[in-house]
């Protein structure tokens, strides 16, 4: 999981270092979407712990252990999206310049 980290950070740092993108743009990719997946797993837990999705989780050790367990998870997903939407918004700046 160290080696993955690195990149995501090294590739979070590219993006926001990138003269290509605004300081808008820079900063939605780089801040806004990993805050989104976070706050949209932080969403689902509570979810979680108060019954709404499923079978409730229980409180305490447990819920921590869940939390902690996804959390590689949830920090590849941020970096995917990212990717995605870098990727998306290159691909179009490119399409317009031809």
């Amino acid at each position: 999981m160290t080696g993955q980290l690195l990149a995501i950070l090294l590739g979070w740092g590219a993006a926001y270092l990138s003269r290509q993108f605004s300081d808008l743009t820079r900063k939605i990719v780089v801040i806004g979407i990993p805050l989104a997946t976070m706050s949209a797993s932080a969403f689902w837990y509570w979810g979680r712990t108060k019954g709404r999705w499923g079978e409730p989780l229980a409180e305490g050790d447990a819920m921590n252990h869940a939390v902690w367990t996804a959390a590689p998870d949830v920090l590849r997903t941020a970096a995917v999206l990212t990717a995605l939407v870098v990727l998306a918004v290159t691909l179009r700046r490119r399409k317009a310049a031809d």
